[in-house]
């Protein structure tokens, strides 16, 4: 007689899974990680648009010196640029300061300019900049020949040591008004040959 033998089937286990939440720190130092790695990405896509066609944001007048001449340097051109690749310098004007200056004549006479003088062009001879465009550039002198005369020479012939600095004046960008800034300071380098302009770096 053959026995049935009977097969139970075996019980499913029923499992639950457990999710653990991360602490509250954990979390935000995930989110200011991708905060972080976002904001080196847009950084990163700037500076390569900056580089390439310039910052596109409002910047202030840029000025470098001219190649120096084997005339007066004080009739040398600075190059005045605007760098920002998407805002115009609309009614730009421009004020030389002389920082110092001194002028010696032909019998040892001295006149000295001192922080406190700007010289600008008079309204008929003004330089007249409606709209500097983005990324271009133009050229102004500072016009000191025929403004200031020692021992009856013309200053701009007899200069021994001079420091410049260029004051802006142009509509604002961005709000209403008008915005001013002052360009770093040059100095007259009279050792070399020609004389020329460099970027004057205070002693410390």
């Amino acid at each position: 007689m053959r026995q049935s033998s009977k097969r139970g089937n075996p019980r499913r286990k029923s499992t639950v899974r457990q999710v653990q939440l991360d602490p509250p720190q954990k979390q935000w130092r995930r989110r200011l990680l991708n905060t972080a790695k976002w904001t080196g990405a847009v950084f990163t896509v700037v500076a390569f648009v900056s580089g390439v066609w310039g910052p596109p944001w409002p910047t202030e007048p840029s000025f470098s010196p001219n190649t120096a001449s084997f005339g007066s340097a004080l009739d040398v051109p600075f190059i005045v640029e605007n760098k920002s690749s998407l805002f115009a310098l609309s009614n730009l004007r421009i004020i030389c300061h002389p920082v110092s200056l001194v002028a010696r004549g032909p019998t040892g006479a001295e006149i000295t300019i001192g922080d406190n003088v700007t010289i600008g062009p008079p309204p008929a001879r003004a330089m007249v900049i409606n709209a500097l465009p983005p990324m271009t550039s133009t050229s102004f002198s500072c016009p000191i020949r025929g403004a200031i005369v020692v021992d009856g020479k013309d200053a701009a012939d007899r200069t021994i040591k001079a420091r410049l600095s260029f004051i802006s004046e142009y509509d604002s960008r961005l709000f209403w008004g008008r915005s001013r800034t002052e360009s770093g300071v040059f100095s007259l380098d009279t050792a070399t040959i020609p004389q020329q302009w460099v970027p004057w770096v205070p002693i410390k």
